[in-house]
């Protein structure tokens, strides 16, 4: 086959462990920018980026050769050992450790509703602090778990 038209869009979510309240200055720069160049390795584009302290939201534009699992698996793995690394040994860094929970969320997004979906992923922490939250793009857990 020479050419393939794909028109997938997936929406994942994942947490810090327990829940832990870190995502904000340097380290949310950080994983947004690991995340963006981790995608665009994996031949997947980054249409939108957001946090909100314990937890992390990406949209991206899937390709056909990418299976969910081992792009999250990446991001989580690369972002976390990564920073890490870059944290001074002698317990005297004040930056936090990062380590995420097991698990995440992955919901398909029709073409039409990208722009609501992109301008909720970019906005978390403005949805967060006036609790208007979409519970549909909110969970890690499958429903009636």
């Amino acid at each position: 086959m020479s050419r393939v038209f794909n028109q997938m869009y997936v929406h994942l979510v994942w947490q810090t462990k327990r829940r832990q309240r870190i995502l904000e200055g340097e380290l949310d720069t950080f994983v947004r920018r690991r995340i963006q160049e981790i995608a665009l390795d994996q031949r997947l584009t980054l249409l939108a980026f957001g946090s909100a302290w314990d937890h992390v939201h990406v949209l991206l534009k899937w390709n056909t050769t990418c299976t969910v699992k081992d792009v999250v698996q990446r991001f989580k793995s690369f972002t976390s050992t990564e920073w890490n690394k870059s944290l001074s040994p002698d317990d005297t860094d004040p930056r936090p450790e990062l380590a995420w929970q097991n698990g995440y969320g992955a919901i398909t997004i029709r073409h039409g509703e990208l722009p609501r979906v992109i301008a909720y992923v970019e906005n978390q922490k403005l949805h967060h602090r006036q609790k208007r939250l979409s519970p549909d793009f909110e969970t890690t857990q499958p429903p009636n778990s």
